[in-house]
Parts: structure tokens; sequence; C-alpha cells
């Protein structure tokens, strides 16, 4: 997560979504959590977080869900600020995360998800029971949208031109970071494997109206939470 108290925004981070190239676009107008010495301190001790120092100071995971933002950070300055995430096609977001982990040996999951051989038995056993959708990340535990927008991956140059005018800011993600190389998404599928992503990730496909092939129930650059308190979205 990232959070800029100048420009009042707090960036949601959903794995394998463009969200390191946001990061880096955004970063010169972030707060540096690592200016507060106790942060500089917890990170050379190998810790990945600070959710006990001054609210200004307080350093969450990257990737925190909207949810666990709003717990940590005080309630008027969650609603104040401008809070925004991306998703991206559950189908096409499977094959990015499956390549991504078994191409760097030194992820946490490499060796379980390398061992299961192919993306296809990868499906059949990992996806089954998904650690977690997307949607988790931008919603509260009643499943209300509780972030002001929401990008998406396959319109990103027109989610960040949403950004960028909401913010006041000029974000360039240039070269998109921590990409996995690998073909059309589509390809990697047969009509059973593309039944059980539908099924299992049937939350994000309906609420972010997402279809397989690619097409979306609606044609907007990002969801907008228009009732959100705070800033106008």
């Amino acid at each position: 997560m990232l959070v800029s108290h100048q420009h009042q925004f707090l960036f949601i981070h959903v794995p394998k979504t463009a969200g390191r190239s946001i990061r880096t676009g955004l970063k010169p107008y972030a707060h540096d959590v690592h200016d507060y010495w106790l942060n500089r301190w917890v990170h050379r001790c190998g810790g990945r977080c600070n959710v006990i120092a001054p609210t200004k100071h307080r350093w969450l995971r990257s990737h925190t869900t909207a949810k666990r933002a709003r717990f940590y950070y005080p309630r008027q300055m969650y609603e104040q600020y401008w809070k925004f995430a991306f998703v991206r096609n559950p189908w096409d977001w499977l094959v990015s995360y499956y390549h991504f982990v078994t191409s760097r040996p030194n992820h946490r999951n490499h060796r379980k998800l390398s061992a299961l051989g192919s993306f296809e038995n990868y499906i059949r056993t990992m996806a089954v029971k998904p650690k977690f959708q997307q949607k988790d990340f931008v919603t509260d535990s009643q499943g209300k949208l509780i972030v002001n927008f929401v990008g998406r991956f396959e319109t990103l140059q027109q989610s960040v031109s949403t950004i960028n005018e909401q913010l006041g800011v000029q974000i360039n993600i240039g070269n998109k970071r921590n990409t996995s190389r690998h073909r059309d998404y589509r390809t990697y599928y047969n009509s059973e494997l593309i039944r059980i992503v539908q099924t299992r990730y049937r939350p994000d496909i309906e609420f972010f109206g997402y279809q397989f092939d690619g097409g979306r129930q609606s044609t907007s650059p990002g969801l907008h939470a228009p009732s959100q308190p705070g800033r106008a979205a």
C-alpha cells in the first residue's frame, strides 16, 4: 500500500495488476515511511510493517486490503483520502501469477507451484480453493466497495489518466515492472478450466463484470464509488 498525506491518497495494491508500475509512478508524491527511524529499525530487523507508529508514520504491508487500512488508520483520515486500486480479468490474472511465481526461484511459492508441473494442474489444485479474491482488497466484510476508484489493468492508461486528473499528479508508468512473460492468457484454457475459474472466482467476475474473452459489462476505464464519503470519485 502507498500513502500520501500531502496529496491525500491511499493506493491499495492488488497483486499482479500493474501495481509495481503504479507504485513507481506514485513514489515522487508518496510519503516515505522509512523517514521515520523506528520503521528503518523494523526493516533492518526483517519486518515488513509497523502498525503501532504514529498515524503519519504507519507502515502497512505492500498488499494491505482497504478493509485493514481502514482499521489501522483513523476513520476520518480514511474517509477523507482518495482511495484507489487496480484489478484484472481473473483468467488473465491467474496466468500472470502462475508464470510470475514459477519464473522466480526466490518467491515463497515457487517450489509449490513449480512442483505442479503445468498451469492446468495449478488451476485444478491451487485455484480450486482461492486464497483470496481481488474483490477482497476493495470491499468491506459486507461486500460493499470502500474505495473511490477501481482502475482496470485492461485500460491501464485510461485509468491512470483518471487518477492523474483526480489527484493533480502526473504518473508515468513507462514500461510495466514486475511483469511475467507468457502467451495470450486465453490459449492456456480449455472449456473445463474456464468453468473452474468461473466457479471459483465468481465473486470477482460478477463484481467487476468480467468475461473470459476479455469483454466486460462496462466499457469504462474503472469502477467508481460516487457515494463514497470524502472527496468525490
